[in-house]
């Protein structure tokens, strides 16, 4: 059914990718990764978003909750079925240079669970993320996560 319905008709795509996260199934990983590259990776490229984290507090060792890609209640869902079941691929996507900056930290950050026992890959792609951005508060926190 994912591959019948258009993009297009994005509220039938979003339904399907929660619905498919909710099922918990290894075989929704794919479709549900593909919704979060194309929806959440066009919201992380809004130049407006940067501007939004620049003016937030960044919490200790989180994400500002104030900054969503999705409707909050899709997003902890679709994360947490990632956490899940996806770790090796959020970790790819995480290190892809060709997805956008904002998702990249996204995924360094607020999905930890992902990162249990790989540290040292974690540091090193919030080091290569240290020249995407020119915000003071985003190097910061990058910084933080590094342990600085």
């Amino acid at each position: 059914m994912w591959d019948q319905t258009r993009w297009t008709s994005l509220p039938e795509k979003t339904s399907l990718a929660v619905g498919l996260a909710l099922t918990d199934s290894v075989g929704a990983v794919a479709p549900v990764l593909e919704y979060v590259t194309q929806v959440w990776g066009q919201a992380a490229s809004d130049p407006t978003l940067l501007e939004s984290m620049e003016s937030l507090q960044i919490p200790p060792y989180g994400w500002p909750y104030s900054i969503s890609f999705d409707l909050r209640f899709r997003q902890k869902i679709i994360a947490s079925f990632l956490g899940k079941r996806a770790v090796d691929d959020i970790r790819v996507l995480a290190q892809d240079p060709d997805q956008p900056a904002m998702l990249r930290l996204y995924l360094l950050l607020k999905m930890y669970g992902v990162w249990v026992g790989s540290t040292e890959i974690k540091i090193e792609a919030l080091e290569q993320l240290r020249s995407e951005f020119n915000s003071l508060t985003i190097l910061a926190r990058i910084g933080q996560a590094q342990g600085w």
